[in-house]
């Protein structure tokens, strides 16, 4: 979780609601957390878990980023994958 910053839940749920494509790399030898309603933001972990976690401290960071720009918010959208 981000440390260095109070978190409201508020922030936490919303930055939760983004649907998380996680895959791995080859390349990276990583799984690589990609949020595809959050330009260009990915993130990566050792395990499946640990790439989701991350994944929801980017988001949150991206979000305040936007914001602080005056930038649009997208809104979550409804992707789901399976396999």
């Amino acid at each position: 979780m981000i440390e260095h910053v109070d978190v409201t839940d508020e922030e936490l749920r919303e930055a939760r609601r983004y649907p998380v494509i996680v895959e791995w790399s080859d390349e990276d030898q990583l799984f690589l957390a990609v949020l595809p309603d959050l330009e260009g933001l990915t993130v990566h972990g050792d395990t499946p878990e640990e790439a989701v976690a991350r994944s929801t401290d980017a988001a949150i960071e991206w979000l305040w980023g936007m914001r602080a720009l005056g930038e649009a918010i997208p809104q979550p959208s409804s992707i789901m994958l399976s396999r």
